[in-house]
């Protein structure tokens, strides 16, 4: 796994780990994928795959949520249902534009695909020594795709999840 990788998956097995009692844990694939969160509790595993959005360059007009669109499309069309079925896609927005996100229309506009889940993680604030994530599921729940918040402590020893969406 790329450390971009391992950085996903473990942002997305902290939010997926609040409310249980053991927390999920990050594991490589054996055959070489970005990775798998395992629940020790059920011995089941989410088996990954992830696409980047670099950060923006002059010249590219796309809005952030083309981007995450073009970007899971992408993914996709790699080796279709084969490829993406049983797995969940991650999108690792790095463009660092500051422009806001509606997760909820990108949730409405992403065509439909093989992956069990997609979800977009986000640089959002790093300040006071610290960093903060954010990361959403592109699926409507209760009309809204939901967001949460990571946020982690200077030493990372600390670290809390929020949903605020």
């Amino acid at each position: 796994m790329l450390p971009r990788e391992i950085w996903g998956n473990w942002i997305l097995a902290a939010i997926c780990s609040e409310g249980r009692e053991q927390e999920l844990q990050i594991t490589t694939e054996p055959d070489g994928g970005d990775g798998v969160i395992w629940d020790p509790a059920t011995s089941i595993g989410w088996r990954m795959e992830h696409v980047l959005i670099p950060p923006h360059r002059p010249g590219d007009n796309r809005t952030t949520e083309e981007k995450i669109i073009q970007a899971a499309n992408k993914k996709q069309q790699k080796d279709g249902a084969q490829y993406a079925k049983g797995k969940v896609l991650l999108v690792l927005n790095e463009s660092g534009t500051g422009e806001r996100c509606h997760p909820t229309a990108v949730a409405r506009a992403l065509p439909a695909n093989d992956f069990n889940e997609t979800w977009v993680v986000t640089p959002d604030e790093f300040a006071h020594r610290s960093v903060t994530y954010a990361a959403t599921r592109l699926e409507l729940t209760a009309a809204q795709a939901p967001i949460y918040k990571v946020y982690i402590n200077s030493l990372f020893t600390q670290w809390r999840c929020r949903q605020i969406q």
